[in-house]
């Protein structure tokens, strides 16, 4: 495919980001409309409605698309890490109790503005947002070991940072030595961590607290069997879009690097 001038490309970039944001306002309108019933046969707060809806939709986008779909990632990447970082803040700074139905709404407010603002730095600075995926697929993955245990594997809250923190960095800096596979690989963990998580809002199995308790400094969570069922749901997706992606994309891999770099890729998806 010839490679695009820089107006096209531009141009392209915008009109991409403005269906990002029309999907994104969409969404909010018609989850908050909808009322389905908790597992306690209580309503499930709009809020839940709206990060379950939208992880679930995102989790099989990245689990299964990811490295087809490059430009559409760079805004998501963006969007997911600037909002997980005001998520780790927030929940640092003052932790959310079950009945804190307030503080709920305001922190996801805080998560859409922020993301929407690191989606479109991320969609004009690629290289970073390239980066970005190698960092959260290792993040998530340090997630994925980390639930392997109810006191979070590794107890000590020091510890347990140090591992994640290292994992994510491994992971960031060998996308840039290995970019296709570690993208595959990356985004389809991060798309099955989001997936079974979104399933867990409606579920409520106990697979969100895992997130919370191993940011927070407690580190430790209630597991049961439907716990355990969910990470074993978020291991078959990961798997299962590894194989897709790899499969679909096979042809890519034989093809010389110099004619489906990084930068052609972004130009022309």
């Amino acid at each position: 495919m010839p490679r695009l001038s820089p107006a096209s490309a531009a141009l392209r970039s915008f009109q991409s980001l403005l269906q990002h944001l029309f999907f994104l306002i969409v969404l909010l309108l018609t989850t908050t409309c909808v009322s389905p019933v908790a597992a306690d046969g209580g309503p499930v707060p709009a809020v839940n409605i709206i990060a379950g809806i939208a992880c679930i939709i995102v989790g099989l986008f990245l689990a299964f698309f990811g490295f087809r779909f490059f430009r559409p990632i760079l805004f998501l990447v963006g969007f997911i890490a600037f909002g997980l970082v005001t998520y780790i803040v927030c929940i640092n700074v003052s932790p959310i109790t079950p009945e804190d139905t307030t503080k709920r709404v305001i922190y996801l407010v805080l998560i859409i503005v922020l993301g929407l603002i690191g989606g479109i730095l991320m969609a004009i600075f690629w290289r970073v947002a390239l980066f970005l995926v190698g960092l959260l697929g290792g993040f998530f993955l340090a997630m994925f070991i980390l639930s392997l245990a109810p006191n979070g594997l590794i107890p000590e809250p020091l510890f347990r940072g140090i591992f994640i923190v290292l994992l994510s960095i491994i992971c960031s800096f060998l996308i840039f030595k290995f970019e296709r596979p570690v993208v595959i690989i990356s985004t389809a963990i991060i798309g099955a961590f989001l997936f079974i998580l979104g399933v867990d809002f409606f579920a409520h199995a106990g697979f969100s607290d895992i997130v919370t308790q191993a940011l927070s400094s407690t580190g430790s969570y209630s597991a049961s069997g439907r716990t355990y069922g969910m990470i074993a749901g978020l291991a078959i997706t990961a798997v299962l879009g590894m194989i897709v992606q790899f499969s679909f994309f096979k042809g890519l891999f034989r093809r010389d690097k110099s004619a489906y770099n990084t930068s052609n890729r972004a130009d022309n998806v």
